[in-house]
């Protein structure tokens, strides 16, 4: 047997007493908390400027809730949003439908922007109706509008008529052989969904001889802030 000393030569050192890695790179593990009357959010901001700061090479990534806070920042405004539809009849029995959007909180600006969209798509519409035009003619059009705009097409019913029925004809859409006539009351309610917000408006109009009434709701035409 022959002694280890014959071999090699050994000495005493210090080591890490594990190795951390992320995502297999050698990395430092650093946690902490917010200082009192600081947002987690905040904390995490200042975090990654101090990283800034340091050398080329040297990243930085989130795990855990950290990951997850930072992985639905900005989103929560979106939570806190909600689109009402108030259905009723009124005088005759005849049926209307007014729909808005209430935001717990400041608007975010992608609404606002996606919503002043909305009434853009609502004015084309409500060029179109006109007595005698076919409702296909007003669906085929509108869609070419939105398609125009980067928006999504129409797949809904955005648009009917209204009486003793909630729903009744006509149904702007492709396959409706009926046209508009005089004193129909129409529902007209575009909307669409983008990858963070929902658009819509919904209000009632007659059709007159020389196009559309004034809208029969008071309502603002806005988004409200609660």
């Amino acid at each position: 047997m022959a002694p280890f000393s014959s071999f090699a030569t050994y000495h005493w050192t210090l080591g890490p007493a594990k190795l951390e890695r992320f995502n297999g790179v050698g990395s430092l593990e650093l946690q902490g908390t917010p200082a009192p009357g600081q947002s987690s959010g905040t904390a995490m901001d200042e975090v990654q400027k101090l990283f800034r700061q340091l050398p080329k090479g040297v990243g930085l990534e989130w795990t855990g809730l950290s990951y997850q806070e930072r992985l639905s920042s900005g989103q929560a405004p979106y939570l806190y949003a909600l689109s009402l539809l108030v259905e009723t009849n009124g005088p005759g029995g005849y049926y209307c439908e007014l729909g808005r959007t209430c935001v717990l909180g400041d608007i975010p600006a992608e609404m606002e922007d996606e919503f002043a969209f909305v009434l853009e798509a609502r004015k084309f519409t409500l060029d179109l109706l006109k007595m005698g035009t076919a409702c296909k003619t007003i669906w085929d059009e509108y869609n070419a509008f939105m398609e125009r705009n980067g928006r999504p097409k129409e797949a809904r019913l955005y648009c009917h008529g209204q009486g003793y029925d909630l729903v009744e004809r006509p149904l702007v859409r492709a396959d409706e052989t009926m046209s508009l006539a005089e004193n129909m009351n129409l529902a007209v309610h575009p909307g669409y969904e983008t990858d963070a917000v929902w658009a819509v408006i919904c209000d009632n109009y007659l059709v007159e001889a020389d196009g559309v009434s004034e809208c029969l709701h008071r309502t603002e035409k806005k988004i409200f802030e609660v």
